[in-house]
């Protein structure tokens, strides 16, 4: 099972009593956002809204170039993060092409790519600060190599990508003339006007309002690259980006021009449970339980689970027996692990890490064939 498939069988299966702590994004505001939909369609329900057909809203992308202080030229606006990559994948590399992607990794990155028809391999991220191995990523370079894919903050970790990581990946891909892809979906949490796209001209952004606002259902997002790129990426959008929606952009458009409100609502959910986090891994650290570098920055954590060769089977028995979804690390090349979301409400996150630590202490403490049989559970 592939990781899009898992989230659909947990939808599909859902249960109304169930709390999620896998979920990768803040809670929504929904105050706001209707705020911000107010403003486009006013009290009367009347608006003009320009086509967003062939590179997405000409206003989002002035507004998003003003923001980073470069040519609307530069900037494609689309139906999401996942669905800028998908476009990146068939614009800019042609089938045979080969893609290193970091691993743990976001798996969708590896299954648009192979979509697409190019040749995909993974380079490691290392255990703990997810620093890309450089050395690693030089060895798998090929010929055919094309682009080189990772994300900051780093999915599932959360780990920033370091500034002399970052430049030396600069460095190889100017020298190569290879494109550097980073999905800074997760980016904002490290800087508002952060962009590693505006580096240099082998460097491409892509980016949304999916993550740090928790706002999936928008449908928005962009790709900051140099203006060849992105022109020839305009016109692919008109084929390979059909979903783009000019309300939706209208929307996202106030949405950004609003960017200190929302930004304040998402640093009132994340910080405190930050805090709450950092102790329970703590906790179960001192247990004997977990393993885990929780980030500065960001919603995400990704534990170790400690005595699991893979957690897919205890976390299929964590939703059957608690109703805890946490997500199997196998779905980022790491079994022993599961990734954790702590942008929802504070007592859900409370609920949800006290089950998951009782499950962690009960595992522990069956006997063997006990505990074998938890590691073959299955997702009904």
């Amino acid at each position: 099972m592939r990781y899009l498939d898992w989230v659909y069988h947990v939808f599909q299966t859902g249960r109304g009593d169930a709390l999620s702590l896998y979920d990768s994004s803040v809670s929504p505001p929904d105050a706001l956002l209707a705020e911000a939909a107010r403003k486009v369609f006013g009290d009367a329900g009347g608006v003009g809204i320009l086509s967003a057909f062939g590179g997405g809203s000409v206003a989002l992308r002035k507004y998003l170039a003003d923001c980073y202080r470069i040519s609307p030229a530069r900037v494609v606006a689309t139906s999401g993060a996942a669905s800028g990559l998908a476009l990146i994948y068939r614009a800019l590399a042609q089938a045979g092409d080969h893609v290193l992607v970091e691993r743990p990794g976001y798996q969708p990155f590896e299954d648009m790519a192979l979509a697409a028809g190019l040749q995909v391999e993974g380079f490691a991220r290392a255990e703990g600060d997810a620093r890309p191995v450089l050395e690693d990523i030089r060895a798998r370079l090929r010929p055919e190599t094309r682009l080189i894919v990772l994300s900051h903050l780093h999915n599932p970790t959360g780990q920033p990508l370091a500034e002399r990581d970052l430049s030396a990946l600069v460095t190889l891909c100017e020298s190569r003339g290879l494109l550097l892809v980073v999905d800074e979906i997760y980016g904002a949490f490290a800087g508002d006007a952060s962009l590693a796209a505006l580096r240099s001209p082998m460097v491409i952004s892509v980016s949304g309002l999916s993550k740090i606002f928790g706002l999936g259902a928008l449908r928005c997002g962009w790709i900051v690259a140099a203006s060849d790129l992105a022109e020839t990426l305009r016109r692919a959008s008109v084929h390979g980006d059909p979903g783009v929606s000019a309300v939706s952009h209208a929307i996202a458009l106030e949405v950004l021009r609003a960017w200190p409100a929302f930004r304040a609502h998402t640093e009132a959910v994340v910080a405190p449970n930050r805090v709450l986090i950092a102790a329970w891994l703590d906790r179960m650290a001192g247990e004997g339980l977990v393993e885990c570098r929780l980030s500065p920055l960001g919603c995400l954590a990704f534990p170790r689970l400690v005595g699991m060769a893979r957690t897919d089977g205890f976390a299929a028995w964590l939703y059957a027996t608690k109703g805890i979804i946490v997500a199997p690390g196998q779905f980022w090349g790491a079994a022993r692990h599961v990734r954790l979301g702590f942008g929802m409400e504070r007592a859900r996150l409370e609920a949800g890490l006290a089950g998951l630590g009782d499950a962690l202490r009960a595992y522990a403490a069956m006997p063997f064939g006990a505990r074998q049989a938890v590691d073959d559970y299955r997702w009904l």
